[in-house]
């Protein structure tokens, strides 16, 4: 989840070229209709977006991993 389109476009691109298979969303509410389905093993998440953080749409049993500073 990224709303920046340069930043998340850069990151699919990455991620599939690694062999991965990406969904991407530009918002929480996007976000959380993807995940209330529930089948993501990994969720990569902007914490900083304009409508409410990022960090709302985890899912409650996700332990988030802080990124090194």
């Amino acid at each position: 989840m990224e709303d920046d389109a340069s930043v998340r476009n850069t990151i699919v691109t990455f991620l599939e070229l690694e062999g991965y298979q990406v969904e991407a969303v530009s918002t929480t509410h996007e976000a959380l209709e993807k995940l209330g389905g529930g089948g993501y093993p990994i969720v990569l998440s902007d914490i900083y977006l304009d409508e409410r953080p990022g960090s709302t749409c985890w899912p409650r049993h996700a332990r988030p991993i802080r990124a090194a500073r």
